[in-house]
């Protein structure tokens, strides 16, 4: 399954599919890979306090899929951090 379309899911599990409808269209995201200062591999969306720096180690929100075995792997976690 391919990383934006986790976050897609993501999203549809902590909200019922009917606040699409009241919302409009669903997000979308370009991905931006990045790294962290210790080599984690990252994917960053919008909303992530990197992602139009590209800095990984940016402190605040997060909405990013870290790649645990990097970015080849098959291991990720989900961050989602609004502030």
């Amino acid at each position: 399954m391919a990383p934006p379309t986790i976050v897609t899911l993501h999203e549809l599990a902590e909200c019922a599919a009917s606040v699409w409808s009241v919302r409009g269209e669903p997000p979308a995201y370009l991905t931006r890979p990045a790294q962290t200062g210790d080599g984690t591999a990252v994917l960053l969306w919008n909303g992530d306090a990197g992602y139009e720096s590209g800095d990984a180690d940016a402190a605040g929100p997060r909405n990013r899929l870290v790649m645990l075995d990097g970015f080849g792997g098959q291991q990720w976690r989900y961050e989602r951090l609004v502030r």
